[in-house]
């Protein structure tokens, strides 16, 4: 779900639904942004829940990585590849 207003109604909004789930014992997932307000909010109120850092967000932190520890661009690029490949692949352990 997109949502675009200030993180207070938007957990407002979210907590109804999200509680019909977590009552009934079902397996919550978020995926996010990472944000830590996010972060911290799924922590405090579905401690149960499994949080997935999207694959947009993820890959930014690789290309980060990547750019300040790799100084040769074709080795950078090869292992960056191999890295963005791996998460598609949910492989991510590797």
């Amino acid at each position: 779900m997109a949502y675009l207003s200030d993180h207070k109604k938007f957990t407002a909004e979210m907590e109804k639904p999200l509680d019909y789930y977590s009552q009934n014992k079902q397996r919550i997932v978020f995926i996010s942004d990472g944000a830590p307000w996010i972060k911290n909010w799924i922590a405090d109120a579905y401690p149960d829940a499994i949080s997935v850092l999207d694959y947009y967000h993820a890959s930014e932190h690789l290309h980060d990585y990547a750019k300040a520890t790799i100084k040769d661009d074709a080795q950078r690029k090869q292992w960056l590849d191999k890295r963005l490949e791996l998460l598609l692949n949910g492989e991510v352990q590797k």
